[in-house]
């Protein structure tokens, strides 16, 4: 196997990392400002609403259920599920990018193999 074949894959490997890391690191960033202006926003909505008298309802029973709070718990729940989420899928992503040259050589391999004539493995 060629040597340039591994440097590629190195790098490949190297950028998949950091994007991960990079996406890793911004959830929590993402999750926590979600939280922190989940009840400013909501606050500002139910006024609107009630300045208008359009959908008042729906904003009490929301003020009711503690909307801000299931948003709070949202963006916690998001949190919990998008950390594994991304460390599964740079797993596989590095997996693929390790395994890659192995394959494209066998694959080559056996359309070399192929094209001479030969019998195919």
């Amino acid at each position: 196997m060629r040597p340039v074949v591994w440097v590629f894959a190195g790098a490949a490997l190297i950028v998949w990392s950091l994007l991960a890391w990079f996406a890793y690191e911004v959830t929590d960033g993402v999750t926590g400002w979600l939280k922190a202006n989940s009840a400013p926003t909501l606050d500002s909505a139910k006024d609107l609403t009630a300045l208008s008298g359009v959908g008042k309802e729906a904003a009490l029973v929301f003020e009711k259920l503690g909307g801000a709070g299931l948003v709070g718990q949202g963006a916690d729940l998001l949190r919990g599920i998008a950390k594994p989420v991304i460390v599964v899928i740079w797993a596989l992503g590095a997996a693929f990018l390790v395994l890659a040259p192995f394959v494209l050589s066998r694959l080559g391999g056996v359309l070399a193999a192929s094209r001479r004539g030969g019998s195919h493995h």
